[in-house]
């Protein structure tokens, strides 16, 4: 049944990111705007919704350090593991909009998240002042995207609702795979008594970017690069601003409590030079290519071994 479970997950993922790639990139043609604007804002927001559900489960249970941390393993893997086997499959071309805007976005709420989180705890206001700011972003992609792209020698298939609808299920299929293949990963980890903090770093860290994954990769397979990076850039900038921005909030409404935790300073040097080295490889090179992917991986896999054998190094 273990087994039945990631089979079933895999192939929720492969097909539910299918019709994800592909509403988005229909959409895009329809609505006349650039395929990044519906991955940084729809794709990315479905693909956030794990990392939601599992931090503001773990904060109203009392595991407050899970929540955050949670987020802060999900923007590494975001970026070390699931941005790095696409560039594998395909390198990423980055335009220079995302360069002046959308990145300098993602590296600011970073460094934002990094100076609310020194004192180990995220309070009500901090967690507005993070809404605010993605509510801001989101709005000026959409004030912003009214212009004519240029990749309209494709042809849209399908109306505007019925791509939505595309989106919207195929990130439902995403999401109750990424569910299958975690619990079934975790039944077989527990069968072969892996503690629980190995399934914590690699099951339930890597598990709740498995959407971003699926469609990341399945969005470089057709060649849907814009849409691939929207979601990762966009993923981790709502995490950081939506689901931080949310949970503390909630915590002040129901227990009137603040977000508390205990944080590596290791965890967050590796998150923030993740997205510094990200930034400044794509400034340089204008692209995001195999060579870099490899290096992330790389890099990936040394930090998971820290982790949970620190004694290695």
């Amino acid at each position: 049944m273990d087994y039945a479970k990631l089979i079933i997950g895999l192939i929720f993922l492969t097909g539910g990111a299918h019709f994800l790639v592909e509403g988005s990139k229909n959409l895009a043609l329809k609505l006349n705007i650039r395929p990044i604007i519906v991955g940084l804002t729809i794709v990315a927001m479905a693909t956030s919704f794990p990392e939601l559900l599992v931090s503001l489960t773990s904060a109203l249970k009392g595991s407050d350090g899970m929540a955050v941390g949670n987020i802060v393993g999900s923007n590494i893997a975001n970026i070390a593991l699931v941005l790095a086997i696409a560039a594998l499959v395909r390198p990423f071309k980055v335009k220079k909009q995302t360069l002046k805007v959308d990145f300098p976005v993602l590296l600011g709420t970073t460094i934002l998240f990094c100076c609310f989180v020194l004192d180990k705890e995220l309070n009500w206001v901090e967690g507005i002042t993070l809404l605010i700011i993605l509510v801001g972003y989101i709005f000026y992609c959409i004030k912003t995207s009214a212009h004519k792209p240029d990749f309209q020698n494709e042809k849209p298939h399908g109306s505007k609702l019925k791509n939505l609808i595309f989106i919207l299920a195929g990130s439902a299929v995403v999401i109750a795979g990424a569910c299958f293949l975690v619990a079934g990963g975790v039944e077989i980890a527990r069968n072969y008594n892996i503690s629980k903090a190995v399934i914590g770093l690699t099951v339930f860290a890597v598990g709740t970017s498995l959407p971003e994954l699926a469609a990341t990769v399945t969005a470089a397979v057709k060649d849907q690069n814009e849409i691939g990076m929207g979601n990762i850039i966009g993923s981790n900038i709502f995490n950081f601003a939506l689901v931080i921005g949310i949970v503390p909030i909630v915590l002040k409404l129901k227990n009137n409590t603040v977000l508390r935790f205990e944080l590596i300073n290791i965890d967050i040097v590796v998150m923030v030079a993740c997205v510094g080295i990200l930034y400044l490889i794509i400034l340089k090179t204008g692209k995001f290519g195999r060579i870099a992917g490899m290096f992330f991986l790389l890099g990936y896999l040394m930090y998971v071994t820290y982790c949970y054998k620190p004694e290695i190094f």
